[in-house]
């Protein structure tokens, strides 16, 4: 895999649940400490939603689906996108209250990507298309990736760069 992404890699990190659905996570590969990702998302483990970063072994997780590239970095430094997707608001966003009711990492997700295509960091000129496209990839990995017989795949977003 190492030889497939690099570390200018912007990647969306789908993690199976046995709940059903996904958690998802935004990475940057190759740039955490000891060559890991640095991950960017936001999770609940604590009761309320709250932003989590840091150093994180993408590649060895036992939940991780499938990667897919949705970007690059070019000059754009990791403590940039950070403080980007950081300061996005713990609740649904306007461009997201029609259609969603609660807050979660998914709608975080959505957000994260949206204001880094506004930054010029990425393209994306449409989140529905590639939230589909995200999980239409991740389903068939999901059934043995629980079971723990899977493993992740990886793949570069079409409608998304």
């Amino acid at each position: 895999m190492a030889n497939i992404l690099n570390d200018n890699d912007i990647v969306a990190a789908l993690f199976a649940r046995f709940t059903g659905g996904y958690h998802y996570m935004i990475a940057l590969y190759g740039v955490g400490e000891g060559n890991t990702a640095i991950k960017l998302h936001v999770n609940n483990l604590t009761g309320d939603f709250a932003f989590d970063t840091g150093s994180y072994n993408l590649l060895g997780s036992l939940t991780l689906c499938t990667l897919i590239k949705i970007g690059t970095r070019g000059q754009v430094s990791p403590a940039e996108i950070r403080a980007i997707v950081e300061a996005i608001p713990l609740e649904v966003p306007p461009a997201d209250q029609a259609t969603e009711k609660t807050f979660d990492c998914r709608v975080w997700f959505r957000e994260a990507v949206r204001r880094l295509d506004a930054n010029g960091i990425l393209t994306c000129p449409d989140i529905d298309a590639l939230e589909i496209e995200l999980e239409r990839l991740a389903d068939p990995n999901a059934r043995s990736i629980l079971q723990g017989i899977g493993r992740f795949t990886y793949f570069v977003a079409t409608t998304c760069t």
